[in-house]
C-alpha cells in the first residue's frame, strides 16, 4: 500500500510541475515579446534617473514617481511617459505594489497630460465619391 500511495504523490507532484509551468507561460503570454522589452527599457531608464539622484529604483514612492515624470515631462511625448509609467507598475506589481492612486500623484500626472499632450491629427473620413475620382 505504501508504495502505491507514493506512486500517487509522484504523479500528482509531477502532474502539479507541469501545471505550474504552464501557467508560467501562460503569464508571460499576457504580454507580448515586444511590450516586455519595451518595459525592460522604461525600467532601465527609470533606474538611471534614480541613480543620477540618488533614490532607491525599488521601492519606489509615488513621490519619487512623480518627480520622475516631472522632470521628463517635455523632453519625452506624454504617450512615452504612460508607457514608463506602466513599466514602472508592472514591475512593482511583480515585487512590492506601488499605491498611484493618491490624489497628489493623480494631480501631477493630470497636469503634464494636459499640458505636454498633443491633440490627434483627425482626419476627413473616405467617401464613395473619392474612390471614384481616385480611380
Amino acid at each position: 500500500m505504501g508504495s502505491e500511495l507514493s506512486k500517487v504523490n509522484v504523479t500528482a507532484v509531477s502532474t502539479m510541475e507541469s501545471i505550474v509551468t504552464k501557467a508560467k507561460a501562460y503569464g508571460e503570454a499576457a504580454k507580448a515579446l515586444n511590450t516586455r522589452r519595451a518595459y525592460a527599457s522604461d525600467w532601465q531608464h527609470f533606474c538611471g534617473w534614480c541613480r543620477e539622484h540618488g533614490i532607491a529604483a525599488h521601492p519606489a514612492t509615488p513621490g519619487v514617481v512623480a518627480a520622475y515624470l516631472t522632470d521628463n515631462a517635455g523632453k519625452l511625448s506624454v504617450a512615452t511617459l504612460g508607457r514608463r509609467l506602466a513599466a514602472i507598475r508592472a514591475h512593482h506589481d511583480e515585487r512590492n505594489p506601488i499605491d498611484l492612486t493618491g490624489q497628489a500623484f493623480r494631480d501631477v500626472w493630470a497636469g503634464i497630460r494636459r499640458q505636454h499632450a498633443t491633440r490627434p491629427n483627425k482626419k476627413r473620413a473616405l467617401v464613395t465619391a473619392d474612390l471614384r475620382t481616385r480611380s
